[in-house]
């Protein structure tokens, strides 16, 4: 691991506009067959957070019984929402 200090080298502003037209030119490359998005690393993570947000967190519903049967052992009670 490494830690640059960017600013001891170009204006912080400056480097994210570079960042920004790289990943420009990355995501608008030519895509293979069956590919239908190039995404660059953390974006398909930041959607899922995005989506997650919105959409809450899937729960199987075998975890979902076990919660059930867990909160009535416990005398908690249970409440599901969504």
């Amino acid at each position: 691991m490494i830690a640059i200090n960017i600013e001891a080298f170009m204006p912080k502003a400056f480097f994210y506009d570079r960042i920004q037209e790289m990943i420009k030119q990355v995501t608008s490359s030519k895509k293979r067959p069956g590919v239908s998005k190039i995404n660059v690393p953390g974006e398909h993570k930041l959607e899922l957070k995005r989506k997650r947000d919105k959409e809450g967190i899937p729960i199987s519903p075998v975890t979902i019984k076990d919660l059930q049967s867990l909160a009535k052992s416990k005398g908690v009670p249970f409440r599901r929402e969504g």
